[in-house]
């Protein structure tokens, strides 16, 4: 008679299956490596919108500073301040300042009145479309932040009314401070900031700013 085989103990045979745990396990493990993975991705987006704003806000911030500074330094330190104001400050603690400079006025191709006398025309003058500008003798300018905006305003005397504004910085605006060093020497602070309101519960946001500063030197005589 032929003898019966027995079955060949194969590996797998006695090898168990998933238990309810490793399914717990593994699902948990795969939950956490999601939420890590989230997080990160999550702070990627927050440093990104953050270096956006930063390069919004120095986006033309030093060249705005350094026109407002040229435009200064074109008054007169004459100290019976006929033709420059020193700074005040208003409400907020930002800088109001009031100021003539040099202009040609007439379109004579220069900014005095006689070649005999040699008088300066001292005014204000508002750009319109480069290289075009409209003129103002005896005119001032003027500026201040008004909710945030940081404008540029031509009067038709030191405390006169306004002929024209222009809005230098539209919005953000957080500190505008120009303080008197000395008899010729001016500083100027500007401050903007900008909210991040995106991914954020709630009223408060992140508010990101970034301050210039310079100095110049008045340079025209009375």
């Amino acid at each position: 008679m032929r003898k019966k085989m027995k079955p060949k103990n194969w590996p797998w045979k006695n090898t168990a299956g998933f238990t309810l745990a490793d399914v717990v396990i593994a699902t948990l493990f795969f939950s956490l490596l999601a939420l890590a993975l989230f997080s990160t991705i999550s702070s990627a987006n927050i440093i990104l919108r953050m270096q956006t704003l930063n390069a919004g806000i120095n986006q033309g911030g030093m060249q705005l500073l350094r026109s407002i500074g040229r435009e200064i330094l074109e008054s007169s330190p004459a100290p019976d301040q006929s033709h420059l104001i020193p700074p005040v400050l208003d409400a907020n603690n930002n800088s109001i300042i009031t100021f003539q400079v040099p202009v040609d006025w007439d379109n004579d191709e220069d900014v005095v009145q006689t070649t005999l006398t040699q008088t300066v025309e001292w005014g204000a003058y508002r750009v319109v479309r480069e290289p075009q500008n409209q003129s103002w003798l005896n005119g001032w300018v003027r500026y201040r932040v008004v909710n945030g905006q940081l404008l540029r305003e031509i009067l038709t005397a030191a405390n006169g009314t306004v002929l024209a504004t222009d809005i230098i910085v539209p919005q953000d605006v957080l500190k505008f401070e120009i303080s008197q060093i000395s008899a010729k020497r001016y500083s100027i602070l500007l401050t903007i900031g900008k909210a991040d309101l995106i991914g954020q519960k709630g009223a408060d946001a992140r508010t990101y700013q970034t301050t210039f500063n310079g100095n110049v030197m008045l340079r025209n005589g009375g």
